[in-house]
């Protein structure tokens, strides 16, 4: 196995096993990316692999305090430098931060009210919906926030956006989302809910569009990271990179069943449509 497979596989097999990515790709065994990595691994004290990928077995309380510190310190630079590239990153991708809601609008006429659902537990998204609200209300949208603590809160959220009116609902990215995902769709069948989401597997399982970037792409962009690390590249100084693929992919049976016929404006820009 080459250096920049054994990165790549050690990048997929981290990314599947926290958010179930790596579905349908076959990979080698993971000892076999695990074995390569550890003999490669670079010399100098305090530079382990366990700054970067989780393998083998749970770190001991100092080097996880050491890891944790790091990774806010991390953190810290990474969010100082995303704000300073904001207006960048909003022109990079097509259609901007708000793409999901117009392309809810463009599929759905007449549309006021969108719910979106959003992990609670993860707190950056709030934050998130905070820096959109305004642009989402330009386009004469109200955003409902519904966020969930657990599978169990699920369930209740539906009702509540039948409630609210909800012409359509959002659902951010998280793990515990791709976990309950094929629950998500068939809720929002039942209330005659189109979904946007990037949650993964969500458009297959009954959603109606999702709108993300290449996994492939960004799986490519953390080998490359990966890799220069090995290499003995100071993290610190490596450069942000954003991914420049973004795919559109759309479920025409969810539409059927939904009543909803789909424009053609959406349908010549989908990279992958679900007949």
């Amino acid at each position: 196995m080459t250096r920049a497979n054994a990165c790549l596989c050690a990048v997929v097999l981290l990314l599947a096993g926290c958010y179930g990515l790596g579905a349908g790709v076959k990979l080698p065994p993971l000892e076999t990316a695990r074995d390569f990595l550890v003999a490669h691994q670079p010399e100098e004290p305090g530079y382990g692999l366990y700054s970067y990928l989780l393998f083998g077995s749970p770190p001991t309380p100092a080097s996880r305090d050491r890891a944790l510190a790091e990774q806010q310190q991390a953190r810290q630079a990474y969010e100082a430098l995303l704000a300073e590239r904001a207006a960048e990153q909003a022109a990079a991708r097509p259609g901007g931060p708000v793409v999901g809601f117009e392309l809810l609008r463009e599929a759905i006429p007449g549309l006021e009210r969108v719910g979106v659902l959003l992990d609670a537990n993860q707190r950056s998204l709030a934050q998130y919906l905070d820096e959109i609200e305004a642009p989402v209300r330009a386009l004469g949208i109200q955003m409902l926030r519904l966020a969930v603590r657990g599978p169990d809160e699920i369930g209740a959220a539906f009702p509540h956006m039948t409630k609210e009116r909800a012409g359509a609902l959002i659902v951010l990215a998280g793990p515990l989302f791709f976990e309950h995902r094929e629950r998500i769709a068939k809720l929002a069948i039942e209330r005659r809910l189109p979904i946007m989401s990037s949650v993964v597997g969500l458009v297959e399982a009954g959603g109606l569009m999702r709108y993300i970037a290449d996994y492939y792409e960004l799986w490519r962009l953390a080998a490359r990271y990966v890799d220069a690390i090995l290499h003995g590249a100071d993290p610190a100084g490596l450069a942000v990179e954003q991914p420049t693929h973004f795919a559109l992919t759309v479920n025409l049976r969810t539409a059927r069943a939904l009543g909803l016929t789909l424009p053609q404006s959406i349908l010549i820009r989908a990279d992958k449509v679900i007949e």
